[in-house]
């Protein structure tokens, strides 16, 4: 993927998730651990997987919930789940 494009992407969904935790209402959290399911038709090796998962990081510390994605302020685990059909596909964010 182009570079201009996956900059797109990324932007996108970083708004996407930063605007729907503020709709949800989810306050700020501390030292939580933020885990992030992909569900894929291919899974992804883990270097990729935390790579294309940066936007939604980004977008929660720009909602405010956490003040950093570094390991003082949170833990974040990543998990994969194969899936069947593209449709299926996406991205489970949940806090503990």
């Amino acid at each position: 993927m182009h570079w201009a494009v996956k900059g797109r992407w990324k932007k996108a969904w970083q708004e996407r998730v930063c605007w729907e935790i503020k709709a949800n209402k989810i306050p700020k959290l501390k030292k939580p651990t933020i885990t992030l399911t992909i569900h894929s038709i291919v899974p992804m090796d883990i270097d990729n997987a935390y790579s294309s998962c940066k936007g939604l990081i980004d977008g929660i510390v720009d909602s405010g919930i956490i003040e950093d994605d570094s390991n003082e302020y949170c833990t974040i685990k990543l998990e994969q789940v194969k899936v069947k059909h593209r449709v299926d596909e996406k991205v489970v964010i949940a806090f503990e």
